[in-house]
């Protein structure tokens, strides 16, 4: 049984910079297919110097992949460890109201 799980990932920088910082991690990485400027291109370098399989998709299918959100033509499926919690499962309910802090780049 493998150890790791699969998760999707959405939007150019966070996409970017898992990338860069744990490439071994990354599975493959949706791109829309319209999308041709210069950031995509540089992400798209990235990828290949990586060997990250890519896919070009029509925006409908990146879409469904992550409904409801800005994910500006970029999905990536990515390789976590079982041992990862998600919020979920961390947050139990309370008869209190809770606070919750989330910090990103501290």
């Amino acid at each position: 049984m493998s150890d790791r799980v699969n998760s999707l990932i959405f939007g150019f920088h966070a996409v970017f910079a898992r990338v860069r910082h744990g490439p071994k991690s990354v599975s493959e990485v949706f791109l829309d297919k319209k999308r041709r400027d210069a950031r995509i291109r540089k992400l798209e370098e990235r990828l290949n110097e990586s060997n990250i399989k890519v896919s070009r998709c029509d925006t409908e299918r990146l879409n469904t992949m992550v409904p409801g959100v800005s994910h500006q033509g970029v999905v990536a499926s990515i390789k976590l460890d079982d041992n990862v919690s998600k919020i979920e499962d961390i947050i139990v309910p309370a008869p209190e109201s809770q606070l919750l802090v989330v910090l990103d780049g501290v």
